[in-house]
């Protein structure tokens, strides 16, 4: 993508529209991304970066298609790949209000060449080293504890050691209330399984409310809001699960 005047105006008025929702329901990109970023590479899939914005933010956030599309093609590389860790700093640290000073700090930063300087990347990843566009992807949010209950990937990798520790088959639980496998159940149907699997504020995997609440938030189906993704929740906690556990 060319990165135009019009693109550049574009492309921070949809962030700064990002910028303004995530930050006051305190998403977290980067807790997001890195569950997907095993390796710590600093890249996710152009389908995983597009994902976190088709979900349930999209319509919190009031995206549409075309500006979801925009941010991939602003970000991805030739491999396909996407250094998430420049978008989690625009949306997440503090940024110049003004528009000449955003260009001006985007510039500083060489945000223009990421979807085109792809050499530097992968030089970087082959000699062990991180360059700018995929250093340090850890958050400051992930060593602060004052936090350490609103972080996503925390919540997920302590569901994860659970269930790898009791050996738990996830999907059993919620195929009783979706016999013909579509893959969704309710609000309380989802709360149930937890609860059954053990998942809940008052049962041995004690989760607060509030985590419980984001991974409700995660995991709702855009289309039909009073839908929960199951399978979703299953496939991701086994995928991150069996890339992050050696097998028995």
């Amino acid at each position: 993508m060319e990165h135009t005047s019009k693109v550049k105006r574009d492309f921070w008025t949809i962030c700064n529209k990002i910028r303004d929702v995530v930050n006051f329901i305190k998403f977290n990109f980067w807790e997001y991304y890195s569950i997907y970023d095993v390796n710590n590479t600093g890249f996710v899939t152009a389908i995983i970066f597009k994902n976190a914005l088709s979900g349930p933010l999209k319509s919190i956030v009031n995206l549409n298609d075309e500006e979801i599309q925009f941010l991939v093609r602003y970000f991805e590389n030739s491999n396909g790949q996407v250094p998430y860790g420049q978008f989690c700093e625009i949306i997440h640290n503090d940024l110049p209000k003004k528009n000449e000073d955003e260009l001006n700090w985007m510039k500083q930063n060489n945000l223009q060449s990421i979807s085109t300087d792809v050499s530097i990347n992968d030089k970087s990843k082959e000699n062990g080293t991180r360059s700018y566009d995929n250093k340090n992807v850890t958050h400051p949010l992930l060593t602060n504890k004052a936090h350490i209950k609103d972080n996503v990937l925390i919540i997920m990798r302590k569901l994860q050691n659970y269930v790898f520790a009791n050996r738990i088959d996830i999907g059993q639980f919620f195929k009783t209330f979706d016999p013909h496998g579509r893959g969704h159940v309710t609000v309380t149907q989802f709360r149930r399984c937890l609860d059954m699997i053990g998942v809940s504020s008052l049962r041995i995997m004690y989760y607060p409310e509030a985590e419980l609440s984001v991974l409700l938030l995660m995991y709702k189906d855009k289309e039909c809001p009073e839908r929960i993704k199951w399978k979703q929740f299953e496939d991701e906690i086994n995928t991150v699960f069996m890339e992050t556990r050696p097998s028995l």
